[in-house]
C-alpha cells in the first residue's frame, strides 16, 4: 500500500457524540480539537446538546469515498460498524467496491450535495437494525465527465461512535 493511502487510512474518522474537546473554554469554538484513539486514529468529539457536527461528518464522508477509491476497501472495513460488518464480509465488501470502481476510474471532482440524519427503530422494515444514522450524499466527476452519486451512511454505534454502516452508488447517467 502506497504511503499516501496509507495516512488516509490511519486519519479516517471515528466520530464521538460524547461531547466536544476545545483548547480552551474561553476561546472561540469553531476549532475542536481530536485526541488520539489508539486502535482507530483520530476521535473527533461531537457536542451532544448541539448534536452532530456536519462538518465532521462531511469531512468522513469525503475522505472515505476517497480512501475506497484509492483501493482502501480493506481498511475502511476495519473500522466500519458492526453492523456493516454483520452485513456483508470483508472481502465481499472490498470486491464489490473494487467492482464499483473498476468502471468509473479516478474522481476529479466530488462534492458533497446533502446530509440525511434518521433514527430507525425496532422492526424497521427491511431489515435494518435500530438506532442513529447519517447519510452523506456526494457526487463525483471522471475526467471523461462522468458522474455517480456516492452515498455514505454512517450509524451511531453502542460506544456512541459514528462508523459507516454502508456504501452505495450508481451513475448519473438516465
Amino acid at each position: 500500500m502506497n504511503s499516501q493511502l496509507k495516512a488516509l487510512a490511519l486519519s479516517l474518522a471515528v466520530i464521538s457524540s460524547s461531547g466536544v474537546i476545545y483548547a480552551n473554554a474561553g476561546e472561540s469554538q469553531s476549532q475542536p480539537m481530536t485526541e488520539k484513539d489508539e486502535r482507530n486514529g483520530p476521535v473527533y468529539r461531537v457536542d451532544p446538546k448541539v448534536g452532530i457536527s456536519s462538518d465532521l461528518i462531511i469531512h468522513n464522508a469525503l475522505k472515505t469515498a476517497l480512501v475506497l477509491e484509492m483501493g482502501g476497501a480493506e481498511q475502511v472495513y476495519d473500522s466500519a460498524s458492526v453492523v456493516m460488518k454483520g452485513a456483508i464480509s470483508r472481502s465481499k465488501f472490498s470486491g464489490e467496491v473494487a467492482a464499483a470502481n473498476s468502471g468509473f476510474g479516478r474522481s476529479v471532482s466530488r462534492v458533497w450535495t446533502r446530509i440525511e440524519q434518521v433514527k430507525v427503530g425496532a422492526g424497521a422494515q427491511g431489515g435494518v437494525p435500530p438506532g442513529g444514522y447519517v447519510t452523506v450524499f456526494l457526487i463525483s466527476h471522471n475526467s471523461s465527465g462522468e458522474g455517480r452519486v456516492e452515498q455514505l451512511s454512517f450509524r451511531l454505534d453502542e460506544d456512541d461512535r459514528w462508523r459507516l454502516a454502508g456504501v452505495k452508488t450508481h451513475s448519473l447517467r438516465s
